[in-house]
């Protein structure tokens, strides 16, 4: 299969810059109304062409690996990018950067969570673990569960007031 890269073009015709601030505005908005994953899959595959998709992606993956402390060497034969590219992303890190930092942070508390879990699974596997008896567990389970309803709630709430409010371009 031969795949055909594109290059994005702008378009030549000029835009107010009211029109585009309420493009932008617009297009935030949109990504803080998805609710999942799969809604955020679907949208940006129908936003982005297969390139910009991968772009999107590998820009990402550089600017990780940048906080993490790797040297252009091993981001480049890892992601198989370009100095270029790598020092562009570079440059946005050190000029303003915060975007990738807030969500590097929030990846890299994932990821640790999800060691945490498996370490505990393994324990639990290879150890000999009292099991808890159902009232021991069902007050917890129920407050945890109304917690996290209440939290899923919240952030919904939370999302369409940010869709709603119009930042600064």
């Amino acid at each position: 299969m031969v795949e055909y890269i594109y290059m994005t073009k702008i378009s030549q015709r000029i835009v107010s810059d009211e029109d585009y601030k309420n493009y932008l505005n617009e297009l935030w908005s949109s990504f803080t109304l998805v609710e999942s994953k799969e809604q955020l899959r679907d949208f940006c595959k129908d936003l982005f062409t297969r390139t910009e998709y991968k772009m999107f992606a590998k820009r990402l993956q550089i600017a990780r690996l940048l906080l993490e402390g790797n040297t252009y060497e091993e981001i480049g034969n890892r992601l198989k990018v370009t100095e270029k590219t790598i020092l562009n992303v570079n440059n946005v890190l050190a000029e303003r950067g915060k975007g990738y930092r807030n969500v590097h942070a929030k990846l890299f508390k994932i990821e640790k969570e999800i060691l945490v879990r498996k370490s505990k699974r393994i324990d639990q596997m290879t150890g000999a673990v009292r099991r808890k008896l159902p009232a021991e567990t069902v007050l917890p389970n129920l407050l945890k569960s109304g917690f996290i309803l209440a939290n899923r709630t919240v952030r919904k709430k939370i999302k369409q007031s940010s869709a709603r409010r119009d930042l600064e371009v």
